[in-house]
C-alpha cells in the first residue's frame, strides 16, 4: 500500500531535498535552487511516497499560478516555462511517480508541466523536452587541435579563422563579478522581451545565483573588451570538475564575437581537463555547428503548450 504526503513548509522541504537529491551537478544544490525561489516565492508542494515504512518516492514541485500548473522546484519561469535543467525524479517505479503527480494535482486542482528531466532511474520517461549540449575535452585529447580534427580540413580552417578575428585587438578579463550587470544589459538590449532577464524576478534570481557562486568560489566570469569597450560577457560555474555556462551577453557592434568567446570556453575546458563543459539547452544556431555533444532531456506534462505562450505574452503586455 502506497502512502502519499505533501510538505509545503520551507524547512521541511529543504530537509527532504538534501536527503533525497544527490549533489552531483550544480543544479542539484539547494542553495542554487533557492536563489530563484527567493525571487519567485512559489508555494511549495514536495511529494513523498512510502511503502512498508520506507520512502520509495520523492518529487519536489511548486505551484506556478500564471499557468495553473505544478512545475519542478523552484518554478522559475521564462516565457512561461521553467529554465533550470537536469531535474531529478526519485521513485522505485513509474507507477509510484505517476501516483505522486496525480496526488499533487488532485490536492491543488492543477495540471503539471515538469521539464528538463534527466533520463535516469529507468522510469521510461521518454517524451523529449529539449536538447542540451556538452563539450567533452577528453574526446579530443584535451587539445584544441584534437577538437579541430573533428571537422573537415576546410571547416577547421574556417573555424580557426572566424574564432581568431579579434585575437590581436581584444583584452580578456576573468572573474570580475561586477561585469554580470553588463551581461544583463547586453542580453536585454539584444533580445528585448525575449531575454530571460526581461522578467525582473528572473533577473533577481540570476543576481542571487551569481552572488552565491562568487561567495563560494564557483563563479567564472569571462569578459571580452575591444579598445576598452565591452564586447562580450559570459557567466558560468565550476562544480565537481564540470564547467557550466549559464548566461551571456554580446555587443552587436562586434560581429562574430560570440564565436570568439565560445572558443575561449572550449580552450579553457581543455586546459583545465574538465569532465565536460555544459552549454545547456537550446542550439541558438551554433552548438551543433561547433560539434558539441547533444544530450536530450525529458518532460512530463498534461498541459497544452499554448498556455505558456499566453503566459509569456501576459508578462510583457
Amino acid at each position: 500500500m502506497l502512502t502519499l504526503s505533501v510538505t509545503d513548509d520551507y524547512h521541511g522541504c529543504r530537509k527532504l531535498w538534501e536527503r533525497f537529491i544527490p549533489q552531483n551537478v550544480i543544479f542539484d544544490l539547494w542553495d542554487v535552487r533557492n536563489c530563484f525561489h527567493r525571487a519567485f516565492g512559489r508555494r511549495l508542494c514536495f511529494v513523498t511516497a512510502e511503502k512498508d515504512g520506507l520512502t520509495v518516492g520523492f518529487l519536489p514541485l511548486c505551484i506556478v499560478p500564471e499557468t495553473s500548473t505544478l512545475a519542478y522546484f523552484p518554478g522559475e519561469t521564462w516565457h512561461g516555462k521553467t529554465w533550470l535543467e537536469q531535474n531529478r525524479t526519485v521513485a522505485d517505479s513509474r507507477e509510484t511517480l505517476n501516483a505522486m503527480i496525480d496526488f499533487a494535482c488532485e490536492k491543488h486542482g492543477l495540471g503539471y508541466h515538469i521539464r528538463y528531466l534527466l533520463p535516469d532511474n529507468g522510469l521510461s520517461i521518454d517524451v523529449e523536452d529539449e536538447t542540451g549540449y556538452i563539450f567533452v575535452p577528453s574526446a579530443h585529447s584535451c587539445s584544441m587541435e584534437g577538437y579541430y580534427s573533428s571537422f573537415s580540413g576546410k571547416n577547421a580552417k574556417k573555424m580557426k579563422k572566424e574564432s581568431s578575428v579579434y585575437e590581436e585587438s581584444v583584452t580578456v578579463v576573468y572573474d570580475r563579478a561586477e561585469d554580470f550587470e553588463v551581461l544583463i544589459k547586453m542580453n536585454t538590449d539584444n533580445f528585448g522581451t525575449d531575454s530571460y532577464f526581461s522578467d525582473p524576478r528572473f533577473a533577481d534570481g540570476f543576481r542571487n545565483l551569481a552572488s552565491y557562486l562568487n561567495r563560494n568560489g564557483m563563479l567564472r566570469v569571462t569578459t571580452v573588451l575591444i579598445d576598452g569597450e565591452f564586447a562580450a560577457v559570459d557567466a558560468g560555474s565550476i562544480y565537481k570538475n564540470v564547467y557550466t555556462l549559464l548566461a551571456g551577453g554580446t555587443s552587436p557592434k562586434f560581429r562574430g564575437i560570440a564565436k570568439f568567446i565560445n572558443t575561449l570556453h572550449l580552450k579553457y575546458s581543455c586546459e583545465m581537463n574538465f569532465d565536460h563543459a555544459d552549454f545547456l539547452c537550446g542550439d541558438f544556431g551554433w552548438k551543433a555547428m561547433f560539434h558539441l555533444q547533444p544530450r536530450p532531456l525529458y518532460k512530463l506534462s498534461n498541459t497544452d503548450e499554448s498556455v505558456f505562450e499566453k503566459s509569456a505574452e501576459a508578462c510583457h503586455a
